[in-house]
């Protein structure tokens, strides 16, 4: 028998709240790095003003980051609601919304799923710190219909994808990505020839390897 939907959703909605409240005090002994989510947010707010987030973030740009935009343009159009609040408010909302989908998609059949007590576990805290989309992703696992969501960080859902394979997930990425393209054609190549100048970021195994002394 599947739970019950108002105990559940009241269950989910309180975590929900926990976990935003977390990432709102965490949020000031974060001062020297931006969230996960901060990107996408000022991404949104340049495409409500007219502009290009691939041309317009980014360091001595019109819109000061410590990076380029790195993130495709469904993230973008995901954080478009986020856009009217402050950036602290944002990630405590996108959070706080994260991990609620997380715990709505593990208590399909109980309350008393044991797979809750990644909830208290040190990973989701740095999740929470940083203002991740793995609660997202995550729920997307057992619910494919969130699946469309991987469009917004394909270096990470790809590995979701690979792991929980789902033909709903990959069509509704598929629509997502298809609907961003007809908005706006030239971001896809605007934003795989911005990937190669990307330095701050880089895979273990393309690490250099070091030179042996003499």
């Amino acid at each position: 028998d599947r739970m019950r939907p108002i105990p559940r959703l009241l269950f989910a909605i309180a975590i929900g709240v926990t976990f935003a409240a977390y990432e709102d005090w965490f949020s000031p002994q974060r001062m020297s790095y931006p969230s996960d989510f901060t990107q996408p947010r000022l991404a949104a707010r340049v495409l409500l003003d007219g502009g290009n987030p691939y041309e317009e973030i980014g360091p001595g740009r019109p819109v000061a980051h410590p990076y380029r935009l790195v993130y495709p343009m469904p993230s973008a159009i995901v954080a478009i609601p986020f856009a009217f609040v402050s950036q602290r408010a944002a990630d405590a909302l996108f959070m706080g919304i994260g991990a609620a989908l997380l715990v709505w998609a593990l208590t399909a059949q109980t309350l008393r799923n044991p797979q809750l007590l990644a909830l208290v576990s040190f990973p989701m805290f740095v999740t929470a710190q940083a203002v991740q989309w793995s609660p997202i992703f995550t729920a997307a696992t057992l619910m494919p219909w969130l699946g469309a969501m991987y469009a917004c960080k394909p270096s990470v859902a790809l590995a979701y994808l690979l792991a929980y394979p789902s033909r709903i997930a990959v069509l509704s990425t598929a629509v997502f990505v298809g609907a961003t393209v007809l908005i706006w054609p030239s971001w896809v190549p605007t934003w795989l020839q911005l990937l190669p100048t990307l330095n701050h970021m880089s895979a273990p195994t393309g690490a250099q390897a070091p030179t042996p002394s003499a």
